[in-house]
């Protein structure tokens, strides 16, 4: 199974971010800033490792995790 997992955080600024969390030592590997949208409505494609997510009803955004940084697909 996968060494991580996606959870929502919200940080002291009252920011919220999609965050890949390590299984490992619960540490912070990545994240998405959303604002401060608490309700997003995002996809998570479990075997490529990429999140989609609608910040707008006609805008569709791609991210594609990995270990050392967020990176932004093309939409």
């Amino acid at each position: 199974s996968r060494d991580f997992m996606f959870m929502l955080v919200q940080h002291e600024d009252r920011r919220v971010a999609l965050a890949q969390i390590s299984k490992r030592d619960g540490r912070i590997l990545a994240e998405i800033d959303l604002g401060r949208d608490k309700e997003p409505v995002y996809q998570v494609d479990d075997v490529s490792s990429f999140v989609f997510y609608q910040p707008a009803d006609s805008v569709v955004a791609g991210y594609r995790f990995s270990p050392e940084r967020v990176n932004v697909a093309l939409q």
